[in-house]
């Protein structure tokens, strides 16, 4: 994955068909799971690489070293979304998407590739798709 910020913002770009990003950084995507305590108790998958907040989306995307370019893994649409609310548990945040279909996304940004939560970024993303949903409904 890129490390010089102007590539890595050309490479976000390319994959998500759009120049401007509002929020990202590393973090992991848990499919079908609704924050911290479906963690623990269902163990959903995950898989770790980049999320975008972006054009009324959230995108995960994963570095594909062979390709030297990104992969979309997943596109959840925050505007057509039923609910959307930052899941906390002692200093870590998780931005979680219910989908209208009742379905649901978690998404925790972290510090580089490892471990640690960024609770900044989560708090920006929703401050971002909460302004954004807002619009869209007037």
């Amino acid at each position: 994955m890129p490390s010089d910020e102007p590539v890595l913002r050309a490479e976000v770009a390319r994959a998500i068909g759009h120049a401007t990003a509002g929020v990202m950084g590393s973090g992991t995507w848990f499919s079908n799971a609704q924050g911290f305590a479906t963690l623990k108790s269902l163990s959903p998958a995950s898989q770790v690489g980049f999320i975008v907040i972006a054009e009324k989306r959230i995108s995960f995307l994963q570095w594909n070293s062979t390709q030297s370019r990104f992969n979309v893994l997943r596109t959840v649409s925050y505007i057509e979304a039923k609910q959307v609310f930052v899941d906390k548990l002692g200093v870590a945040r998780m931005l979680v998407v219910e989908g209208p279909n009742g379905g649901f996304d978690s998404f925790e940004f972290t510090k580089g590739f490892g471990m640690i939560g960024s609770a900044t970024h989560a708090e920006r993303a929703l401050s971002l798709i909460s302004a954004e949903r807002a619009l869209s409904v007037k």
